[in-house]
């Protein structure tokens, strides 16, 4: 063959490319999911030590405002 391909060739390549396509976007949302996880951890973490801070110096204005933050991340984790 003159550098063409045969058509099982071609869908071969074909097959080949979607598949690394496929396991990319597999990866970048596995990714995302892990960052994700890992700010959503860390925000907690940093609305605890506020929600603790609040109510050491009952402060209840900063209690309700970290304590209703908490409660909507929390909700939307599980």
């Amino acid at each position: 063959m003159n550098n063409e391909y045969s058509s099982t060739e071609k869908m071969n390549a074909s097959a080949t490319s979607n598949s690394k396509n496929v396991k990319s976007f597999v990866l970048d949302l596995y990714i995302d999911m892990v960052l994700d996880e890992a700010l959503a951890k860390a925000r907690i973490q940093f609305l605890q030590a506020r929600i603790d801070e609040a109510l050491d110096k009952n402060d209840k204005e900063q209690f309700m405002t970290y304590s209703k933050e908490y409660q909507k991340l929390m909700t939307s984790m599980y």
